[in-house]
C-alpha cells in the first residue's frame, strides 16, 4: 500500500495541478467527471470551508455547468451568468474566471502608473470592451472625459446601465466589427476576451483596435494565464508567489469547477486554432502596434499593454522590412 501523499506547505497538491493540466489541454467528459468526484470529496472538511466558492454548494454549482453545456447559443448562455448565485450576486460577478476585484485594482493601477510615466493627468476617450455588467468600466471612467463600454449580449448592456450613474455610455456591439469611428480613443481596455477567440476572430480584434485606437493610445488586455508553470504551481513546486486567495482557488475542486463554467460559457472550452507568438507579433508588427509589457502576477492574472506609438514602434522593430513599418 502506498503512502499517503502529503503536500509540503505552499504546494498544491499534485491531483489539482493534473487537472488543471488536462483543463488547459482539452476539456471532455471524463475530466467533468474527476473534478466534480474530487469536489464531492472536499465537501464537509475545512478546505470547502476556504475559499471564494465557500458560499456556493456543490450542487448548485454542478446544475449550474449541466445547462451552460446543453446550451449551444452563446448568447444565452451568457444570460445564465446574469442569474442570481445563491450568496445574492450574479453569476457573472461571482465566478472569477469572467471578472474579479483583483483583476479590476490590478488594471486600475497599471493604467495609473502608465499615467505617471507619461506625465498624463487622464485619458480623453477610454473604450473597453466585452463590459460584461461594467465593472470595469465604471471604475476605469474616473480618469477619462468620456468613456464607452461594450459589450455584444443586449442583457449585459441592460444589466450594466441599471447600476450605473451616466458616467459610461453602452453600445451593444461586436469587438471583431466595432460599430465605432476610427482613431476616436486613446485608452481602450478588454478583460477575458482574446483568449476565446479563433484565429480569424482574433486578426479582427486586434485589427479593430488599431483602427479605433489613436496615435499614442494605449490598449490593456487583461487575461486569465493557463499557464500555472509561470507562477510556481508546477507539482512539487513552491507556490509562495501567488496570492492566498490564489492558491486557494487552484487548490479547489470547486475553483477548478468554476473555471470550466466559464470556459463554457465563453466558449473557450471548444477546440479552436489561435495565432501562435510569432503570428501575434508579424499581427502587431503589421498594424503598427508596439507591444511595451506583459506580465504574469500573483493571481495568475496575465496584462498585455500595445502601443500604437511610432516612434516606441520603430525603436521595437527595427529589424523589420520597410514593409512592416508604420510611415
Amino acid at each position: 500500500m502506498s503512502e499517503r501523499y502529503i503536500p509540503k506547505e505552499n504546494e498544491i497538491p499534485p491531483q489539482y495541478i493534473d487537472l488543471w493540466d488536462r483543463h488547459d489541454r482539452t476539456v471532455d467528459q471524463t475530466l467533468w467527471d474527476d473534478v466534480i468526484s474530487l469536489a464531492e470529496s472536499e465537501e464537509g472538511t475545512p478546505q470547502a470551508e476556504r475559499g471564494i466558492y465557500k458560499d456556493i454548494p456543490l450542487a448548485t454549482l454542478v446544475a449550474l455547468a449541466e445547462r451552460a453545456r446543453g446550451e449551444k447559443d452563446p448568447i444565452k448562455r451568457y444570460e445564465m451568468a446574469l442569474e442570481e448565485s445563491p450568496n445574492g450576486e450574479l453569476w457573472f460577478d461571482v465566478l472569477a474566471g469572467f471578472t474579479s476585484d483583483s483583476v479590476i485594482l490590478r488594471m486600475k493601477r497599471q493604467i495609473a502608473h502608465y499615467l505617471g510615466q507619461e506625465g498624463k493627468e487622464g485619458w480623453k476617450r477610454g473604450l473597453d470592451l466585452g463590459t460584461g455588467t461594467g465593472r470595469l468600466a465604471k471604475v476605469l471612467a474616473e480618469d477619462c472625459d468620456s468613456f464607452i463600454a461594450l459589450d455584444r449580449v443586449p442583457a449585459m448592456i441592460k444589466e450594466a446601465r441599471s447600476t450605473d450613474d451616466d458616467s459610461v455610455q453602452y453600445l451593444v456591439g461586436d469587438v471583431t466589427a466595432l460599430p465605432l469611428k476610427s482613431e476616436g480613443f486613446d485608452l481602450i481596455t478588454s478583460v477575458g476576451i482574446s483568449g476565446s477567440l479563433n484565429k480569424e476572430q482574433e486578426i479582427a480584434f486586434y485589427t479593430n483596435i488599431a483602427r479605433v485606437l489613436e496615435e499614442g493610445g494605449v490598449y490593456y488586455d487583461g487575461y486569465y494565464s493557463d499557464q500555472l508553470w509561470d507562477i510556481g504551481s508546477h507539482p512539487g513546486g513552491d507556490s509562495s508567489k501567488l496570492h492566498p486567495e490564489t492558491r486557494q482557488h487552484l487548490a479547489s475542486a470547486k475553483g477548478i469547477l468554476a473555471d470550466m463554467i466559464v470556459d463554457t460559457v465563453s466558449g473557450k472550452n471548444e477546440k479552436i486554432e489561435r495565432l501562435n507568438r510569432r503570428e501575434l507579433d508579424e499581427l502587431f508588427a503589421r498594424l503598427g502596434l508596439a507591444e511595451t509589457r506583459v506580465e504574469l502576477n500573483q493571481y495568475g492574472v496575465g496584462f498585455r499593454q500595445l502601443e500604437k506609438n511610432r516612434e516606441k514602434f520603430r525603436r521595437m522593430h527595427s529589424g523589420y522590412s520597410r514593409s512592416g513599418e508604420v510611415s
